[in-house]
């Protein structure tokens, strides 16, 4: 994809949280993108980085859909 502006976002624990639920929606149907998801995800992030919300890694909390080992 050529150059835009939400580069500085792709690798984070946040871009990749973010695709995985935009595949979900789509995949279920529930959204139908007109715009490339790296521009849609992008743009998200941004809104969120603004709004002073942590997007680096090093405040990650665990996800909440782990599953523990069973003994």
């Amino acid at each position: 994809m050529a150059s835009y502006p939400y580069t500085h976002f792709e690798g984070t624990a946040a871009w990749h949280a973010m695709l995985r639920a935009f595949e979900e929606l789509s995949l279920n149907q529930d959204l139908h993108e007109l715009t490339p998801r790296e521009y849609l995800v992008g743009f998200l992030l941004h809104r969120l980085d603004e709004a002073g919300i942590d997007l680096t890694d090093d405040h990650r909390r665990p996800a909440t859909n782990t599953r523990r080992p069973t003994s």
